[in-house]
């Protein structure tokens, strides 16, 4: 028996280059994801870990998350990809208020992406 949920979230995100050269650059950026939950097929176990109950009315349809990171980024045209660290904070906790769960809402990683200006 697995716990899964999909998600699909739309980043809204502002960069900036700070040091800009013919290809290769530097830049920082920010952005803000609303995330809403598709489906889901959850179980909650017990605390003596012995029993399981479904647990999909414990999960948030909707919640935001925000994000900064810092890019090595490479121009070709108008569209260019960045590489760097990225701290990623979710606002709300997956399951809603009534199932009290601790969790760590904070994730980092590296981030890849490919932009395309638009003109």
């Amino acid at each position: 028996m697995d716990t899964k949920f999909y998600k699909i979230s739309t980043p809204v995100c502002i960069v900036w280059e700070s040091i800009q050269g013919n290809h290769f650059g530097i830049s920082s950026e920010g952005s803000v994801q609303p995330t809403m939950t598709l489906n889901n097929n959850t179980y909650l176990l017990s605390a003596d870990y012995k029993h399981y109950t479904n647990g999909n009315e414990f999960i948030r349809k909707w919640n935001i998350n925000t994000s900064v990171g810092l890019n090595l980024t490479y121009k070709a045209g108008s569209t260019s990809c960045q590489l760097g660290p990225q701290l990623r904070y979710q606002h709300l906790p997956t399951y809603s208020n009534a199932y009290p769960v601790k969790e760590d809402l904070l994730d980092y990683g590296m981030r890849l992406g490919f932009t395309r200006q638009i003109k």
